[in-house]
């Protein structure tokens, strides 16, 4: 059983990805705004130009040229009118510097929302992954298979932090668990999956088949905490008991609940080289890496063995 806990975990945060990645730069384009008014003295108000699209001022005398026609704030900021608007405004108006902010600021917002970053199958290979990459042929492996998600612009994010959603998506798919139950979450029968997991989340149904299928466990207070990141040891376990692979015996002697797992994958030479500690939080790259060696048997690529990692 894979349990999630804090104890077994270093160096988690929440929240990241693309979502949060575009609220950041939404809030990076606004005070870029707000420190060049400022640095052209500009505190109290900025002058909105109004002018057609050739450049030419809008004034009511040349109405004509004005049927295209957008407010311009310091070469910075564009947001179309229409017509009916021009006719009675003047040349010139002032917005106080609050307001032009949240003009810029819902602009950003606007801009980036159209882009969809929810995870989706790619039918070619992602634009982040080249093929003079060392992933490339791990990650192009699971992509071809409808296994691996990448993200609407064509990308998979190879160096991101591997999520606990994530991770439960990708090892219930069904080319790793051919019996998994698409109807899982109406099976619940009312009962939530996690307190913090709803029926009609993207990753319910994933989240939901590794929990009946003893994959992962929620922490005490009945939280799963889906984006937090998942640390090496963690991965190796979910790994080993879904593809259900011979687990090494050992002596017996070591007491660690994770050794069985990692040296599991050792033997199989599936352990990537860019792993450097059992508590590491992996990435989207070396998670494909793993699987992919153990799928096709691949054992002649450098791997780390347990007794490289210190306690």
């Amino acid at each position: 059983m894979v349990r999630f806990s804090k104890s077994e975990g270093a160096g988690e945060r929440e929240g990241e990805g693309p979502q949060l990645a575009r609220r950041n730069i939404a809030a990076i384009m606004t005070g870029v705004m707000v420190l060049f008014m400022q640095s052209r003295k500009e505190t109290d108000s900025i002058v909105l130009h109004l002018k057609n699209s050739e450049g030419e001022p809008c004034l009511r005398r040349n109405r004509f040229l004005c049927k295209k026609k957008s407010i311009v704030a310091s070469s910075l900021l564009s947001l179309s009118l229409p017509h009916p608007f021009m006719e009675d405004t003047r040349s010139l108006l002032k917005v106080s510097m609050p307001v032009a902010a949240l003009l810029f600021w819902l602009t950003a917002e606007v801009a980036f929302a159209a882009v969809n970053f929810s995870p989706t199958f790619s039918t070619k290979p992602f634009t982040d992954v080249p093929m003079t990459s060392s992933s490339y042929e791990a990650i192009e492996y699971l992509r071809s298979r409808n296994i691996l998600k990448g993200y609407d612009d064509g990308s998979y994010g190879p160096n991101q932090r591997m999520r606990r959603n994530e991770l439960s998506q990708l090892m219930t798919n069904e080319f790793f668990m051919p019996s998994r139950d698409n109807s899982c979450v109406n099976s619940m029968a009312g009962t939530s999956v996690f307190n913090d997991i709803q029926d009609d989340d993207a990753y319910a149904s994933d989240i939901c088949n590794a929990k009946v299928s003893d994959l992962i466990h929620g922490y005490p207070d009945g939280y799963f905490r889906p984006t937090r990141a998942v640390n090496f040891v963690e991965a190796a376990k979910m790994i080993t008991r879904v593809l259900r692979i011979s687990m090494e015996q050992g002596d017996g002697q070591d007491p660690r609940w994770y050794a069985l797992y990692v040296q599991t994958l050792s033997s199989a030479n599936a352990i990537p080289t860019s792993i450097r500690r059992l508590n590491q939080p992996i990435t989207r790259a070396e998670v494909a890496e793993i699987l992919y060696r153990l799928k096709t048997n691949t054992t002649n690529r450098p791997s780390l063995h347990l007794s490289d990692f210190s306690l």
